[in-house]
């Protein structure tokens, strides 16, 4: 099983675990009783409620007639909540049994527990998150546009970037733990290359997420320029919010940390 269907199992899980309780709430504002529903040959479905000694004593229980249908549209949907309860308990569990034992018997952490001197001894068969992370890196070879820098400012990682915001996101990535790459080279189908102001590394996915973004969208010629990079993205197929994101400010509206953090916690 590769990283992302880990990811996507465990994604599952916590969305069943968060339906449970909820499940549970709409349970107990529910009737009493249950529904039984009989329909006879070329008539119309009868609907019954049943309790527990209706069941013991081989009853259907106390008819309802159509005048108290929302009733039975209630009993009809606590037992379908039920069943899906039960059901989501269930699948939760299984999921948590399989990747407690996927993630204990972990190929990659066979290597990660030997000495460093062994290390240097072996091939592993299997790249681990450091060995991944090297090769993604110099794979990306960050700082490949050579379009001069009007101004240089420097990360906190001693990174020369162009502006004032790619300093701020630049810093707010590392400072989040998601690794990255300033301005790496990105060939597209038509043999034309552009440069990203980021990539990005989804760890958990060791996916590519490139990431640009837009700082004078109230100036009209860069905000047509802007959209048609935007839509150079999509020609090739790099969609928001799958492998490519992207921020917007104007001279009112500067770039506000506090969002890109949000939807990076969303997205990573």
């Amino acid at each position: 099983m590769d990283r992302e269907s880990r990811f996507e199992l465990e994604q599952e899980r916590d969305a069943l675990v968060k339906l449970v309780p909820k499940l549970e709430k709409e349970i107990a504002k529910a009737p009493e009783g249950g529904l039984v529903v009989l329909k006879a040959k070329g008539r119309y479905p009868q609907y019954y409620l049943y309790t527990e000694g209706d069941r013991e004593k081989g009853k259907n229980g106390k008819y309802l007639p159509k005048k108290e249908m929302k009733f039975v549209q209630r009993l009809a949907q606590k037992q379908y909540e039920i069943e899906i309860l039960e059901c989501a308990k269930k699948r939760a569990d299984a999921i948590s049994a399989f990747l407690k034992q996927y993630q204990e018997n972990d190929t990659e952490a066979v290597y990660e527990k030997l000495s460093e001197e062994k290390k240097k001894l072996i091939l592993p068969w299997f790249e681990t998150e450091e060995i991944f992370f090297n090769k993604w890196k110099e794979k990306m070879r960050g700082s490949a546009n050579e379009f001069p820098k009007e101004i240089e400012l420097y990360t906190e990682a001693g990174e020369c970037v162009r502006s004032k915001s790619e300093k701020i996101l630049a810093d707010g990535f590392r400072r989040m733990g998601i690794p990255y790459v300033y301005e790496p080279e990105l060939e597209l189908a038509d043999g034309s290359r552009i440069y990203p102001d980021f990539a990005l590394l989804h760890k958990r996915k060791r996916k590519t997420i490139y990431f640009e973004h837009f700082g004078m969208m109230d100036v009209p010629e860069y905000g047509i320029r802007a959209i048609k990079k935007i839509m150079k993205y999509e020609e090739n197929g790099y969609w928001f919010g799958d492998n490519f994101l992207c921020t917007f400010e104007t001279s009112e509206n500067p770039l506000d940390m506090r969002i890109v953090e949000k939807m990076l916690k969303h997205y990573f």
